[in-house]
Order: C-alpha cells, then structure tokens, then sequence
C-alpha cells in the first residue's frame, strides 16, 4: 500500500460536506465500496509502474469520488470512481459511454482531453465497482481564476475562441441515431447499425467500424422511479420517439407515486399535481411528431434523425490550463483541456444547443427598479448609463459585470458565422427554446409541474409567432394561465426567501455545507426558524426537514440528490411536511 493514503472515510466516503436535511441518507447515496489495493493494482498496470507511493483524494461531488496517484516510476495518474447509487443501474452506461466519448474526442475530433489509461464498466471486477484510470494532466481548474478581476483581455478571449472551437469541432460529426455513444464490443450480440451518415462514414472508417449509439447515457434517464428495466432509453431512430419514451418514463414515476404517495415527500409535487403533470404530458406528447414538420420548414429535417455530441457541462472547473507563470500569461488560457464528458448525449442541434456555463452572463447587479444594470442586446453589451452615481468600487463592480457580458456576446458571435448555428440565432431556438424540454419532462414529478408548464408556455408563444411552422399543437386556457401566474409570483417569493436563508446558512442548493462549518449552519438554522415563527404566527416556516417514508434502501429507489435535490426536503408552495414517525432511516433529522 502507498505510504500516504486517505483516511477510510475519504476512500469510501463522502468527507468534506454534511447536509442540514437527510444527512444521513445523503452520505449513504455517496458511499461506495471498492477493493482499493485492487484499483491501485489496476492504476500502476496501466502506468507499467510496479508500486503506487500515494494516493490523494483531490475531487468529490454527488456522482464521483477523484484520486490523484503518484507511482514509483515518478508517472502519476487520476482514478475516479463513480458513486453507483446515484446512477441506479445506468452507472455501467455512463462508463462505458464517457470512455468511448473520450476515445472520439482523443483520437479523431482531436480536442485537448484526458486519455483513458484503464477502466471498467460495471462491478465484475476485482476492483468491485465501475472505475476509470484517466491521464493526469499538469494544470489546474480554470475555475480558480475565471472571477477575479485581473482575468481579463486578450487571454480571456482566446479562451472564449477555444470554447468555441471546442464546441464546433466536437458538433461537427454528425450521427444516424439519438442516444450516447459507445464502443461495438458493448453490445456484442446486436447486429452492427450505421453509425454516421454514409458521407462522413467514408471518411471515419475505423470510427465507423469501432462504434456505435446505444442507450442515453444522462443520468436524468436513470434517476429515481426512472431506474427501471425494459423502458427504452435508445437508440432512437428520431427524436420524436425520444421524446415519446421520456414521456413513458415520466407517466411510470406518476404511477408509482400514486401507488406510494409517501414517496412524495422527496419531491416539490403534491398528490393533486400528478393530474397536472399528466395533462402536461399529453401536451408534449401532441407536439413530438410536429418536431420534424419543424425542422423540415428550417430545410434542416435532418434536425429530426440526426444528432450531434456536445460537452454536457462545459463550465470552468472542467477546464484545466497550465499554471501561471511571467511566460504565460498571454498563451496559457488559448487551449484549455476539458475533463469530464460524463453523461454525454447525442441529439439533434436544436436540443444541444446552449450558451455553455463558463461563458453564460447571468446578471447580479441591477438599478433601483430591480432592472439589470448591464444586458446583452444582439451581442453588444449595453454601456454603463451616463447619468449614474457609482463609487469607485461600485464602478469596479459594474465594469467586471460587463467583462462577463462580454464574454458571452464573443461566444455568441463567433459561433453565429457557422452556417447551422446562425440558423438557431435567427429562429428562436437558441439559446433554450427545445434543449430544457428532457429536463422538464423527467422532473415533472421531482420538481413539480410549474417548470414544465413554464417551458411548454414558451414553446407555445414562439410556436405561435412562426407561422411557417404551422399550428400550435397544443394550447392553454386562459384559467390556466391566470393560475400559472399566481404560481409564479409565489414561486418568486419562494426563491427570494430561499436564497436569503442560503446565504444566511451558507449552504447549497442541496443543503450541503462544510463539513467543518456544520455545526454552526445547524444553529443558524435554529435561529432562522425560531425567528420566523416569532413574526410570522399565521405562517409555518418555510424550510424544514422532511422525515416521511424513507424510499432509501429499497432496491429500485434511491433518494433525489444533486443540485436540485433541496427540493425533495423544501416543499415548493412553502409549507411544510411533518417527519412521520415510523422513518425507514431512523434517527435523520
């Protein structure tokens, strides 16, 4: 064994957060048990090193838990093994999938990423679960720096080039089915299918020969009461049928909640809302097979049954750039290496397209009438108004808010002389018109039915506005439009309490805090909650833990995490759930 390893609580443990709500549960989703002499075996095979000198964990979130290793032929490597409750059954689709995306990336697209040294797809292994061994690469997260003040000019632009050019290159190829792509030997009883249209197969053979669109790979496909065998999740011969089997998926969840209505403490919806999510459903159900009427007036029907592979979470921490130095400073940000393509998708553009996080503006500065102080208008971001008093900090302030502003309007106008994705520009869907509709619709339940409505009322308005496109396929009533706003403006409230309480905490949108900062987040929280009661006598407080039912341990549930997962502990109209006192996990508070 190494000479300087992680404790036992970092190798099989979530170790530097806690939760304010279901703790106990949401370490449990993060645990994982591994031989951890076998995955280092497999780590130094793979470096031709005969012995590892330490093993550091450097990385965990909700899906992963990241090891730096250093061998004793002075090579080091990067091991990530992936929480498997958290993935349900698809944990194996994710691997092999990232590990094929990575292979395309490498070896053909020719983008700056990790090569794959080893890894396992499943738990059938000495190591005893999914694992990859993964290059080290010499730099550090973008996201470091990406804030500060001094991150500015020419080397921020040329990162904004190389987003673009990443983005670009990684679109280019273009795909016969809608799934996730994978190698052939993972499914080696189906008979080969095309992978690429036969203009680009020509000149991929090896590509074409070596692999193919298998199951979508998205963990939303696999999440709770999705995580069931004999649905289809690909490959999809068109999107309409994508859209028709997240729909299934959905309708399953709606019935599995009513067989178990308990089950819906971990969620934003209450039993009266599975009606509604239904009636959604059928909205987006009438409108699939009018997608490809869409794309055909677009002369792109392509767009239909043809899908092209983008990064699914291009932010700053996946972008690592070498240290800084007096040498680099110009050159260092121009060609980032971009790490983690888990979850990576294949559909059509329309539904990929996106303003990738580390270059999207959001605004955090706005005038006394609650306006945005900076915006974007056709990518040229507004100048600071003549006439207002700032002091020179708030000046400071403003003028960084327009550095960031200006960052998106570059990405949006290099991309925008591509012939396809001016196209988008200039026809309502980008950045978001049909890209959230998979989110909508596999967290109707989780979520509640606001977002989902949201979306399609949206839809339904730019819909409408393009006649080529012909009717609406769908429609509201006024009634449910005149409820639809009263919901909104209590979910502003909601979120604007919300937030307030977050930055009082100092946690997460999942509740997660420090761990060294728990113990204190827990008596904020107790204050929060005893003053809230004392001004607010007709109102119960509006963030409490849950303790219903627990759905953790049975062998098809898992309990709701990752970034939106408060929701399964905050209800959305404000009220809260009494802790039912036959807990499956006893003792969570």
């Amino acid at each position: 064994m190494p000479k300087i390893m992680p404790t036992r609580l970092e190798l099989w443990d979530d170790s530097t957060s806690r939760w304010l709500f279901n703790d106990r549960e949401q370490r449990a989703l993060r645990h994982v048990d591994y031989n951890v002499q076998e995955l280092i075996s497999s780590a130094c095979v793979s470096v031709g090193a005969t012995g590892c000198t330490e093993m550091i964990k450097i990385a965990e979130g909700a899906y992963n838990k990241v090891f730096r290793l250093t061998f004793n032929n002075e090579q080091t490597a990067i091991a990530r093994i992936p929480s498997t409750l958290m993935f349900g059954s698809g944990v194996s689709w994710a691997t092999s999938s990232e590990v094929a995306t990575l292979h395309l990336m490498c070896n053909y697209v020719k983008l700056r990423v990790p090569k794959v040294l080893a890894w396992a797809k499943d738990a059938t292994n000495p190591v005893g679960s999914s694992y990859i061994i993964l290059e080290d690469i010499a730099g550090v997260p973008l996201h470091h720096e990406w804030r500060l003040p001094d991150t500015r000019g020419e080397p921020v632009m040329k990162l904004v080039l190389a987003v673009c050019n990443n983005v670009a290159r990684a679109a280019f190829l273009s795909y016969a089915h809608l799934g996730s792509l994978y190698f052939r030997e993972d499914f080696p009883s189906r008979p080969p299918a095309p992978l690429l249209p036969e203009h680009y197969a020509r000149q991929l053979p090896d590509f074409e020969a070596s692999s193919t669109v298998g199951p979508i790979a998205n963990v939303l496909w696999w999440r709770p009461f999705h995580d069931k065998a004999g649905f289809n999740r690909g490959p999809w011969d068109n999107i309409a049928e994508c859209i028709r089997s997240a729909i299934a998926l959905e309708r399953r969840a709606v019935q599995r909640h009513r067989e178990d209505p308990s089950s819906l403490c971990f969620t934003r919806s209450k039993i009266e809302d599975l009606d509604e999510v239904e009636h959604l459903l059928s909205k987006v159900e009438a409108m699939a097979p009018r997608i490809d009427a869409v794309f055909s007036t677009m002369n792109h029907p392509e767009w239909s049954t043809h899908g092209i592979l983008v990064h699914p979470d291009l932010r700053a921490n996946n972008l690592i750039v070498p240290p800084r130095t007096e040498d680099n400073i110009e050159s260092r940000l121009a060609a980032p290496v971009v790490i983690d393509w888990q979850g990576a998708s294949i559909l059509p553009l329309p539904f990929q397209a996106h303003i990738p996080h580390v270059v999207a503006f959001e605004p955090t500065i706005f005038d006394s009438d609650g306006n945005p102080m900076i915006s974007i208008d056709e990518n040229e971001v507004s100048p600071l108004p003549p006439d207002i008093e700032l002091s020179p900090e708030q000046r400071g302030l403003a003028e960084a808010e327009r550095r960031r502003a200006a960052r998106q309007a570059a990405f949006v106008e290099t991309l925008s002389r591509l012939d396809q994705w001016k196209l988008l520009l200039t026809t309502g869907f980008f950045p978001d018109l049909f890209r959230p509709l998979f989110q909508g619709i596999l967290r109707a339940c989780a979520d509640g039915p606001l977002g989902l409505r949201c979306l399609l009322m949206g839809i339904e308005q730019i819909w409408g506005n393009v006649h080529l496109w012909g009717p609406v396929p769908f429609s509201f009533t006024e009634q449910e439009r005149e409820a639809h706003k009263r919901e909104m403006k209590q979910s502003s409230l909601y979120e604007v309490r919300l937030q307030l309480l977050m930055d009082r905490l100092n946690c997460a949108e999942d509740g997660c805090v420090d761990k060294e900062q728990y113990e204190t987040a827990m008596e904020e929280l107790k204050k929060a909650k005893n003053e809230w009661m004392r001004k607010n006598v007709a109102d119960r407080f509006h963030l409490r833990t849950v303790n219903g039912d627990s759905i953790y341990g049975k062998q098809d549930h898992y309990v709701e995490s990752g970034w939106r997962s408060i929701t399964a502990t905050i209800q959305f109209e404000m009220l809260t759930i009494q802790r039912r006192q036959d807990s499956a996990v006893p003792g969570v508070t």
